[in-house]
Parts: structure tokens; sequence; C-alpha cells
């Protein structure tokens, strides 16, 4: 895309815009949850290219990707509309008042957007527990969690479990999950910092996407040792080898986003 008017790193472009290859995509995968250089500065190029955009100063094959990639995210058309709005709002004010919009790096030009944006993805230290999950393991069939929101068949039989604990900030390596993807599902125990809510939702996602792939029904709190925590059983025929994120709510008619948790899938 050489040529485009975007300043910065054509790659954290290409890889907001979904055209890199699917292998330098998975390692910027990896980097986004694990490498605290990156986490700053993909927010800080996603923000250029929003503002690119909303200043018609996208053209060729970046306007199209934008377009057709980057706008089919709900998350990601709100960041854009709310950059449309703030930009409106600062050619509408005189020039007397609209210092804050136009001095350079003392404040983005959509910063409140950028910090939404900008929430980082802190990777969950992945735990086997063997022991305790055995257990759990007989009783999948009849946690709150099921294979989907739409599906109404019985989960699958359980075929790999592990416990997610809460994140930590500069956590290290991503943990591995070795999960079969010839049927079966992977029993997640996800321990909470706090027990907060009625009732929590967990979404499986890409770092790449904000696209859920996965949804877990409305889930209660269980006792997990000295911790509580809630169960999901995803099916093991969603999870190729990659880095995702189980993002945990509050369930309910508005959610709040409570934690991410990460981990990585690697062959069995």
């Amino acid at each position: 895309m050489s040529g485009e008017p975007i300043r910065g790193d054509q790659i954290l472009v290409r890889y907001l815009l979904g055209s890199l290859p699917e292998d330098q995509s998975e390692r910027l995968d990896e980097l986004s949850v694990s490498d605290e250089d990156f986490v700053w500065r993909l927010p800080a190029a996603e923000n250029d290219l929003v503002d690119a955009y909303v200043r018609n100063e996208l053209s060729g094959e970046t306007l199209e990707r934008f377009r057709s990639f980057y706008l089919s995210s709900t998350l990601r058309r709100e960041k854009v509309k709310f950059a449309e709005t703030l930009l409106a709002l600062g050619e509408h004010e005189p020039p007397s008042t609209r210092w804050w919009f136009t001095a350079p790096m003392m404040i983005p030009r959509w910063g409140l957007a950028a910090a939404v944006a900008a929430t980082l993805l802190i990777a969950g230290v992945l735990v086997y527990d063997n022991t305790r999950l055995r257990n759990r393991v007989q009783e999948a069939k009849k946690e709150d969690a099921k294979p989907s929101r739409t599906e109404e068949s019985a989960p699958a039989p359980v075929s790999v479990a592990m416990v997610l604990t809460p994140p930590v900030r500069g956590a290290g390596k991503i943990p591995e999950l070795a999960a079969p993807r010839a049927g079966g599902s992977a029993l997640f125990e996800v321990q909470l910092e706090t027990d907060d809510f009625p009732a929590y939702q967990i979404e499986l996602k890409k770092p790449s996407t904000d696209r859920a792939l996965w949804r877990s029904d409305s889930l209660k709190a269980h006792p997990a040792g000295s911790r509580r925590a809630v169960s999901i059983a995803v099916p093991t025929n969603l999870l190729e080898s990659g880095t995702y994120i189980l993002e945990l709510s509050s369930a309910g008619p508005n959610p709040e986003v409570i934690a991410n948790y990460v981990f990585k899938v690697v062959p069995k």
C-alpha cells in the first residue's frame, strides 16, 4: 500500500485492515497481548487510520479495506462515528476555542475514543489443575454455559480442561492449550478477581478483531478453591492454532466488560 497518505507503521495499518499474511497476522496477535510497547503502538496507529478516514485522506486499496474490513465491526464503527462527531464539533468551533483539537502532542483529536480503544489486552496466567478439574469434567453438561446461544443440542464430551486465573499485567509468555480438532469440547474454568455481578457472559474472540466467534449463555459463579469462577465448554472445532481471548462481561441488557483472559492454541 505504498503511496497511501497514512503516516506511521504500514505493517500496523495492514494488520488493522486484515491484509497481512496469516503468519504475520498471527505474530502480531501474540504481540498485541504480550508486548507492552506494541500494546501502546497499535492504538496510536489505529487513531491515525481512523483520523485519516474521517478527513477523507484514504484512497485506493487502503480505503477499500477500511470500508470492507474495518467497518464490518460494530465497535470500530462506533469509534469512527465518535471521531466524525468530534471532527464536526471542532470545525464548528471558532479558532480561539479549538486549541485542544489541533494542538499537537497535547490532547489526541479523539482521545476519549482512543482511551476506550486502547484498553489493554492483558494476558491471563493459564494453569493446569487436573485434580480439581477431573471432577468438574463429569459435571460439564450441568453447567450454565452451553456450546452457543443459538445451539440447542447438548455439549460435546469434554476432551481437555484448563483453568484461567485473573489477568495479571506483565504475565509474560502466553499460556498454551493443546486442543484436538476432532470433536469434543474444551472446558475452561475462568476464575474471577471479585464476584460483583449476579450473572456473567463470556465471548471467544481473536485479538485482531472484536467479532465474537462464540458466546456463552448467562453464567453463574461457583466456588473454585479460594476464589469464585465461571465455567464454559467451548467446541474444540472452533479452536484453530493461534491466540484467543475469552472476554468476561456481566450478563444483561447493558453488559460491562470485566476482564480479558488470553491463551494460545497449539497443535496437539
